[in-house]
């Protein structure tokens, strides 16, 4: 479970959620067989030898292979893991189910391969891999066993058409199960669901409908889910009888879902967390913690309130429970325990900055979490242990990543292990002494990769927030002196930049460096949160503090040398394209931008616009109050769109077809003053870009964009021509501002 950048998905219109798709998959087994169905997944683990440096180009980033869900078997022999690649050739991913032995130089088996594969458990004592599959035409939980390769449906549930979009491709996919959890001794498992009452969506379309502003936003009229809301179900299912039964479900029209399943250690319970919206409070979200007793369904409260809770782990052979827990949507975050004998509650950790999964209780009182860094000191996700009473201590190497570990079995722990400078790949970590052991490569080919070498940063802006980001210089300086800089926001954690991630798929760092362009990975200065409207705390927290940071960096590596202050870019997704649209409107240090899905937060036409009480809250939360009125003024001085006529920093805006409409004033804001402006939009795509066609053209976009305004250098290739006479044009065009060039304080800022 990611819980980093809770708050700021939230509040950027995220419509993306769930992976799904639907083409036929093959089986190891038959090669063959693969290669007529059409690309799949191979990687050479004998080319592992280091050859000739060569430059990175955009189909080495496309194709850099993801690690997901490393899960060790029961008894610690093997390694269970997905790898997941991009293909052009079918603008599609593929996904492949890999095994491997944990002896040394042991080999990486393919199980089986398909389009999509998540939630991957090790099941019957380690002999069989369930995962979820949509190869029969909706989501279901399917089983293969390890060594023959021989795979089945485990059970068929009735699927509904998934209400989000999934991270693939703007079509949904029926789904039956969104998650599930075996018990402890494999003869049962709790699966999540939801049901669907189709005949009042078709009796809305006929008749009309009431917009319901909890459950509804503009999306909804758009991608045509209104009607009844899905009611979220918990089932049970025991494998000797083949039988389902329903443990609970959310009443018809409540906005309410389970994030976490835990089962006790003996089986005879499980611990959920349900999030209600509620409205009106930290995040607008209730989280609570129940447990329900299996053998009496009965249903037990043990937690509740407004804020968030996540990643439940019994401890003290299941008389107690431990999670995360914070009152408010962003920092600090606790580790809480409950004794459910007595209902103690006491505060084991406090002042965290979870970024991934509780894992284990070593004993009583030391505990291990995976996070990046405390609450204010930002830090590569790692493993970290601490002992009730006494600091956290990091157990795993700082310079690199240690992220989506699963369970403690024996010493070890698998995770996913990377650095700036290495692809993601399986690992083992000693959960004693910190050790991490590489069980297999699976991007070969990034080890003949020319790539930057890229230093980590921290520094303190002028109010005292503590910074960190990802500097990577050029591999190769071809005009010696000072290069340009790209700052790409908002967060990042010790990931290979040689990829474009799942999170950040636009932004080729290694080719923009192979080019001569310097790239700083920022993330934003982090604060905690606040009840109620505080504008006067927001306007710090989310502008000025980030614009701050950004400003000392910059001097900071003029001033060492390094980088040409009169070339600096700006780019940005999500929250960091509100970081670039503040950054543009209020000061003259960027000399290009751009924003992708980004910016809405402090916009007056998004409180409507989006149609959704709680995107309401959340500007009420950092505006201090709407947009009409005594508040009004808050939003003038901020919004980038009422600022519009500031701006002569060229900008490119990239948006998928659904959040176009939220990117439409900003465009028109600009066009109104001239500013130079190009606006692209990609069919069928998410908040976050998945599609690898679109992958690939926003990279090659941003590319171009940041080289013709920064280096002055432009592609000479036929297909590309109309693009830069525009871009000349715009040049040519642009029209002298009121500011003076080196103005670059910001009034906003400064009262």
């Amino acid at each position: 479970m990611r819980l980093r950048n809770i708050f700021v998905e939230s509040a950027v219109l995220l419509l993306t959620c769930f992976a799904a798709g639907g083409m036929e998959s093959t089986s190891a087994s038959n090669p063959s067989q693969a290669a007529q169905l059409g690309p799949h997944i191979d990687f050479d683990v004998g080319s592992q030898l280091k050859g000739p440096s060569r430059p990175t180009t955009l189909e080495d980033i496309l194709s850099v292979r993801e690690i997901l869900e490393p899960r060790q078997s029961p008894d610690g022999r093997y390694v269970a893991f997905i790898v997941k690649q991009a293909f052009r050739s079918c603008n599609c991913y593929r996904a492949a189910l890999y095994v491997i032995a944990t002896t040394p130089n042991a080999t990486a088996t393919k199980i089986l391969e398909e389009q999509n594969i998540s939630n991957i458990r090790w099941a019957n004592g380690g002999e069989s891999i369930s995962y979820l599959s949509d190869i029969g035409g909706t989501i279901q939980i399917w089983l293969v066993e390890m060594k023959s390769g021989v795979r089945k449906e485990l059970f068929s549930h009735a699927a509904i058409e998934s209400s989000v979009f999934n991270s693939i491709s703007s079509s949904r996919k029926p789904v039956g199960v969104f998650r599930y959890e075996w018990s402890p001794d494999g003869t049962m498992l709790v699966f999540t669901a939801q049901s669907q009452d189709l005949g009042a969506r078709v009796d809305a379309a006929k008749l009309g409908y009431r917009y319901d502003d909890s459950r509804m936003q503009y999306a909804t009229i758009l991608e045509g889910s209104w009607g009844t809301s899905p009611r979220t179900q918990l089932w049970l299912y025991k494998m000797r009888e083949q039988k389902e039964t329903l443990i609970w479900e959310t009443s018809p029209g409540s906005s309410t879902s389970i994030l976490d399943v835990s089962w006790r250690p003996d089986g005879k319970a499980i611990a959920i967390i349900e999030s209600e919206w509620i409205g009106k409070s930290a995040g607008g979200r209730n989280q609570s913690v129940r447990i329900i007793d299996l053998s009496g369904w009965e249903i037990h409260l043990a937690a509740d309130g407004p804020g968030w809770k996540g990643s439940p782990i019994w401890t003290e052979g299941g008389k107690s429970l431990a999670f995360y827990s914070s009152e408010n949507v962003r920092y600090p975050w606790s580790i809480i325990r409950l004794g459910l004998d007595g209902g103690i509650r006491e505060e084991l950790s406090s002042d965290l900055a979870p970024s991934g999964r509780f894992l284990a209780f070593l004993d009583n009182n030391t505990f291990l979490f995976e996070s990046d860094g405390l609450a204010k000191r930002q830090e590569q996700t790692g493993l970290y242990i601490q002992r009730k009473g006494s600091e956290p201590r990091r157990l795993t190497p700082l310079g690199q990543e240690i992220s989506d570990c699963d369970r403690i079995v024996g010493k070890s722990i698998a995770c996913i292990w990377q650095s700036p400078t290495m692809a993601p790949r399986p690992a083992l970590v000693n959960s004693e002494t910190g050790v991490v052991v590489s069980l297999v490569n699976v991007n070969p080919e990034s080890d003949s990769l020319a790539l930057s070498d890229v230093e980590e940063l921290h520094w303190t802006n002028k109010y005292g927030d503590l910074t960190s980001g990802f500097l990577a210089l050029p591999t190769q300086n071809k005009s010696p002196g000072r290069v340009p800089l790209l700052v790409i926001a908002y967060s990042f954690s010790g990931d290979f930049v040689a990829q474009a991630s799942r999170w950040k798929t636009s932004y080729p760092v290694q080719a923009f460096a192979r080019d001569g362009i310097a790239v700083l990975l920022l993330n934003m200065p982090r604060y905690e949160d606040w009840d109620g409207a505080d504008f006067g705390r927001a306007s710090v927290s989310l502008a000025c503090s980030p614009l701050s940071s950004l400003e000392v960096i910059v001097d900071e590596l003029s001033q060492r040398g390094v980088i040409d202050r009169d070339r600096v870019g700006f780019a940005g997704q999500s929250f960091g394209g509100f970081a670039v649209e503040f950054a543009i409107a209020h000061t003259k240090l960027i000399r290009a931008a751009e924003i992708l899905n980004g910016g809405t937060l402090t916009e007056p036409g998004v409180y409507w616009l989006v149609g959704n009480e709680l995107q309401r809250e959340f500007q009420i939360h950092y505006m201090g109050g709407p947009p009409y009125g005594g508040t009004l003024n808050n939003y003038l001085d901020y919004s980038f769109n009422y600022n519009a006529d500031k701006v002569d920093a060229p900008v490119l805006m990239e948006f998928s077809s659904l959040e176009a409409l939220a990117g439409m004033e900003a465009y028109t804001a600009l066009r109104t003053y001239e500013a130079p402006v190009e606006f692209y939009i990609y069919p069928g795509d998410g908040h976050n870009f998945f599609l690898p066609e679109h992958r690939i053209q926003s990279m090659q976009r941003n590319l171009d964009w940041f080289e013709f305004w920064l280096l002055g250098k432009a592609r000479d290739e036929p297909d590309v021509s109309t693009q830069y006479a525009r871009w000349r044009e715009m040049k040519n065009n642009r029209v002298d501002k009121v500011r003076s060039k080196n103005d670059s304080s910001d009034r906003s800022c400064n009262r």
